[in-house]
Parts: C-alpha cells; structure tokens; sequence
C-alpha cells in the first residue's frame, strides 16, 4: 500500500515524480501492450524480475540467520523485575479490548494507510476526470457504464473501489489472525480459563466490528479533508452516506470469515481470499454479460454499488448487516460441535 502511495504522489506532483522508481507499480504502468497500440517496455519488465529475484536471494540468508519467532535485528534481552500483579490497562481488561490493542500497531498503519490512500485518491480525481472527459466517445462510454454526476462517479470507481478492496483485504488479515490463534492453543488456553466458547465469538465480533469502524472512519477523514482543495463540488452528505456504507461490507466479509475459522480454521484464508476474488469479478461481470440480478446480488461489492452518484439504497446494506449477524450465528453454533484441539 506505501509502495501504491509513493507512486500516486509521484503521478500527480512533478517535482516529486523522482521517487516513483522505488515503486514496482511505476515500471509495471510503463507497459500498456494490452491496450490498442500500446507498448511493451522490456526494460521495465526486466527490472522487476531482476528486482524480485534479488530480493528473493537477500530473503534466503536473512531467514537462515534470524532466530524463529523474531525478527532479523533484536534489542537484546533486558533483565527486569519480575511482575506479579495484574496490568492496569483498561484494554486489557476485556477480552476483544484486548485484540484491539495487541494489534494497535497493525490497526493504526491500516487506518494512517486508508487515509492517506483516500486523501491521494481525491486530490487526482479532478485531474483524471478532466483528462477522460476532453475525449467525447471516451466520456460517452463512461457515462453510461457510471450514470450520475461525473466527478461523483469516477470517485466512486477511484476511490471507493479501492476502499472496498482494502476492507476485504483487512477481512482476510482478521481472519488469518483468528485462524493462527486457534492452531497455535490460544483459543484452548482461553477455553481454559474458562470463558465460554460463545463469548470467543462475541468478543470476535465485537473486536472485528470496532476495527473495520475504525479503517473506515480514517477513510473518510481522508476524504473529507482533502476535498476542500481538490476543486470537487460534492454532496457532503452523500460523500458521508457512501462512506458509512463502507461499513456494512467489511462487515459481511467478516461474518463469513470467521464462521469458517471458528469450524475450519486452515482453511479459512484460503477460502476468504478466493470468495473475495470471485465476489469482485462477479461485481464486474455480472452487469456486463447481463446476467440475472438474483446473480448479481451474490457479490457483495454489487451490492455496494456506487452510492456517492446517486441516491443510496439501505437496503444493500441490511443485506450485509445480515450476513454479517448470520455469519457469528453460524460461528456460536460451529464453535460448539467441534474439537478445539484437533481443528
């Protein structure tokens, strides 16, 4: 996400256009063979593959040299007084406080990444509009596959097309996290405690439900800040509107995630990762080829659709509210059939 960062800023400021070669998306946007007459760039091709495979070399000694389960450059170890009493921290005091804040890191560079993300996304969407738009057969086509205002549109498709992806991609982080706790005997040292197997997938809940919230407030921030100066003249309600909506879809994604981790939890990655690539292409094609709209509605970035252009539609957003409370439903009743021990 940095590295797409870096290459935003290097396409839209010229005096900063000198960092985009640090970024593989700079050399891979030099080819444009797949359009009609554009062109293959061998030397751009090549330095990827040179790039990757000397980091792929570098990786081998860093890995044969680190010590398992840290990383390349430690601290060293520091004797201190051994603490017999319970920390006072109030986020440790509950249990999905308490995934909040052991991912506080992770979780801050996820909404600090989204805003800047949204913020950049903004400030080129004017730009990129007036460049589509000088072509009259090229805003014709646009205006008819995003119906609505044009700068509204295309930010629904810049920005909130990313944002989608981004939640879906947090989704799959929070359930490989869920998923590492449960083979690693977590989730049996918790069992243990005891705490119920039920409130294991509340707090799961609670925890996902407060941490997409939060990617997604940064989003708007994003947003909402740079579009002042960005020359947009949006509805702010609607730029509020669509930006909420973004929260019912993180949410279904994760219902579905983690009733697969609470019954399988080896496979879950896989599957989620898989079920958003084909839920994202279903999106796409399923207005294309025309196809039934029961079919389109089983994706959920259809039914996100592109609420900032038009007028939006809660009722999508029940739908993933839903799935999101079918999913943790689902999760109650896996958690309790199964063996923790041999998932």
């Amino acid at each position: 996400m940095l590295l797409l960062i870096v290459n935003g800023i290097a396409d839209t400021i010229d005096s900063a256009s000198w960092i985009g070669v640090v970024s593989p998306f700079h050399w891979m946007e030099k080819t444009s063979s797949a359009a009609p007459g554009g062109t293959f760039d061998l030397g751009g091709t090549l330095g990827l593959a040179v790039a990757a495979a000397a980091l792929l070399g570098v990786a081998i000694p860093i890995f044969r040299r680190r010590d398992i389960g840290s990383g390349l450059f430690t601290w060293g170890r520091h004797s201190s007084t051994p603490v017999r009493v319970a920390s006072r921290n109030p986020m440790l005091r509950q249990p999905f406080t308490e995934g909040l804040w052991e991912q506080r890191v992770g979780l801050a560079v996820w909404v600090a990444s989204t805003l800047l993300l949204g913020a950049l996304m903004v400030s080129v969407t004017k730009s990129v509009a007036d460049a589509l738009f000088s072509d009259p057969r090229l805003a014709a086509v646009f205006l008819h596959a995003a119906p609505g205002p044009a700068y509204a549109a295309l930010l629904g498709l810049i920005w909130f097309g990313i944002a989608l992806l981004l939640l879906a991609g947090n989704a799959v982080v929070q359930v490989s996290r869920w998923a590492a706790q449960d083979q690693e005997g977590r989730v049996e040292m918790l069992l243990s405690a005891p705490i119920s197997r039920s409130r294991v997938i509340v707090d799961r809940a609670l925890e996902f439900a407060i941490a997409s919230l939060l990617i997604v407030i940064g989003g708007y921030i994003g947003v909402a800040v740079s579009l002042p100066s960005s020359g947009l003249q949006l509805d702010a309600g609607h730029v509020f509107t669509a930006s909420l909506l973004l929260w019912p879809f993180a949410l279904a994604f994760g219902g579905l995630g983690v009733a697969v981790a609470s019954r399988w939890p080896r496979i879950a990655v896989p599957f989620l990762a898989a079920f958003a690539v084909v839920e994202y292409f279903l999106g796409d094609l399923a207005p294309l080829f025309k196809l039934p709209d029961w079919m389109a509605n089983l994706s959920v970035f259809h039914l996100y659709g592109n609420p900032i252009a038009g007028a939006p539609s809660w009722t999508p957003a029940l739908s993933m509210l839903l799935v999101f409370l079918a999913g943790f439903g689902a999760a109650l009743a896996l958690m309790r059939q199964r063996d923790v021990s041999s998932a």
